[in-house]
């Protein structure tokens, strides 16, 4: 017997130094194309280090190329508690095809780890302005269709990372979306938002 249709839940996750009403108003835009989606916006479980006020996934003090990977590594079982207990307070614990996982900035760096290094076969996955920071080669699940959104004038997170990151997807068989958007920085555009809702209806819905 198959197993009953569930309410989809988007997850969101912020970026560094900010807390989850950073993304409320891109869960009111997913919220319209997704109707009957559950949004959940989760703050990051560290306390960000300079006492904003706001919340960091890992620290970014002295942080270099070579530094970061074994951060977010670190970083991981923070994230997947977090993740674990939203999504089974959904009742979506064995319906994780109806969970979709959206990050922006440091957030994206930790949606894309999650997908990326084959630990969570999600719905689908959205990133915007990532780093990556996921070692190589990339392990998704075929399952989980991945969305990777730049702007091309981010000079806090270089396009390059999500381009050659999609790249990579390419070459190791899994076919990510990219949408590279001109003349935007570190931001998440008004219609790469609606692009991103319309991909999470279409996998989602």
């Amino acid at each position: 017997m198959p197993p009953k249709p569930a309410d989809p839940l988007l997850i969101l996750l912020h970026g560094y130094s900010n807390n989850a009403g950073e993304l409320a108003w891109l869960g009111d835009i997913f919220a319209q194309h997704v109707p009957q989606a559950r949004i959940a916006r989760l703050n990051a479980p560290f306390p960000h280090e300079e006492g904003s006020g706001g919340y960091q996934w890992y620290s970014l003090a002295s942080v270099t190329a070579r530094n970061r990977r074994p951060r977010v590594t670190a970083a991981r079982a923070a994230l997947d508690a977090l993740l674990r207990e939203t999504i089974a307070q959904a009742g979506l614990a064995d319906r994780l095809d109806q969970v979709g996982l959206v990050g922006f900035s440091q957030g994206a760096t930790m949606a894309f780890d999650a997908v990326a290094s084959g630990r969570w076969t999600v719905g689908a996955m959205v990133t915007f302005a990532c780093r990556v920071a996921t070692a190589r080669p990339f392990r998704p699940r075929p399952e989980t269709p991945m969305l990777m959104v730049h702007g091309l004038e981010d000079e806090a997170v270089p396009a390059w990372n999500s381009l050659k990151a999609w790249g990579d997807l390419h070459r190791a068989g899994h076919p990510a979306d990219l949408v590279a958007c001109a003349g935007v920085g570190h931001d998440i555009s008004p219609a790469a938002a609606a692009y991103a809702a319309e991909f999470l209806a279409r996998h989602l819905a």
